[in-house]
């Protein structure tokens, strides 16, 4: 690859990071993970996740395993700080889809396709 094109390259990535929704979703992605409060909120989740999913293997849930689930995952789904990352993170991958399928129209080809690891099939 040429000098230019490596240049060219580095500006387009620069400007990608530093486009409004994309810096919304690594400053959202740096909150969630420095609040310490969100991220046991989020590891309990998954342990509950992971428990119930256990469970069920091995017999019926409890209505009271259900509903401990559902309420915690209530509490994650109105937590401010994931709420923020979700949003965000939508909002960057309709923003790098949009980008996708610019280059797709421009290089007369599938973008994804060319960024794409080859199928081992």
């Amino acid at each position: 690859m040429n000098k230019e094109v490596k240049e060219k390259a580095k500006e387009f990535a620069l400007a990608l990071k530093n486009h409004p929704d994309i810096a919304a979703y690594f400053k959202a992605q740096e909150k969630l993970e420095a609040d310490k409060g969100t991220q046991q909120l989020i590891s309990q989740f998954q342990e509950k996740q992971r428990e119930l999913w256990l469970n069920q293997q091995e017999r019926n849930l409890t209505a009271a395993e259900i509903m401990s689930f559902r309420n915690l995952q209530n509490r994650v789904i109105s937590n401010p700080l994931i709420k923020e990352f979700s949003v965000a993170q939508n909002q960057a991958f309709e923003f790098s889809q949009s980008v996708a399928n610019r280059l797709s129209e421009l290089l007369g080809v599938d973008f994804a396709t060319l960024i794409s690891p080859p199928s081992s099939c």
